[in-house]
């Protein structure tokens, strides 16, 4: 019994490990002749200023790891659009009260929320465009719970994370 306890456990940490990137790509793209790399030139993050920073650096690191270079001259731009919005927050403990007898039953119940009602979230897109063709050849999709009142060191590990998540699969496996 304690062996089931202990799988049961395991496989419900297991199952929490967030969601993961949605990734999209055109499956004619030759991904292994594309070694250079720069930010799209007319990007529009939809991030403070700040915030684009922290998310740069950490796209120049994961990007550097994915054995690209930067250049004036790319093989593929990167563009990052983003937005924000609220959820309601669907975790709540739940509180009961019943009574019953003679084959009758009455009872009322209710949910607290767990750490207040609104949950903000950041969707999160990354395109990599052929820089020669103007063309979208691989994209990545995936919404995140983000702390608005995180500090800042919390917030570049957030865009780490993302980023990493993001290209994760790049390139795809055809």
């Amino acid at each position: 019994m304690k062996k089931l306890s202990i799988l049961l456990l395991l496989a419900i940490m297991a199952s929490c490990g967030g969601p993961k990137a949605v990734i999209d790509y055109d499956s004619q793209a030759n991904f292994n002749i594309l070694k250079t790399y720069n930010i799209f030139p007319d990007i529009n993050s939809g991030l403070s200023q700040l915030d684009e920073k922290r998310l740069y650096a950490a796209l120049e690191e994961e990007m550097k790891a994915n054995g690209f270079t930067k250049s004036s001259t790319p093989d593929v731009y990167v563009n990052v659009f983003t937005s924000q919005f609220e959820d309601v927050n669907r975790n709540r403990i739940g509180l009961g009260v019943g009574t019953g007898g003679g084959g009758i039953g009455v009872g009322v119940s209710g949910g607290i929320p767990i750490g207040g009602n609104r949950v903000n979230y950041l969707r999160f897109n990354l395109d990599i465009i052929d820089a020669k063709k103007d063309d979208l050849i691989w994209q990545a999709k995936l919404e995140e719970r983000f702390n608005l009142k995180a500090s800042p060191e919390k917030r570049a590990a957030f865009f780490e994370e993302i980023i990493s998540k993001a290209l994760k699969q790049y390139p795809p496996s055809k």
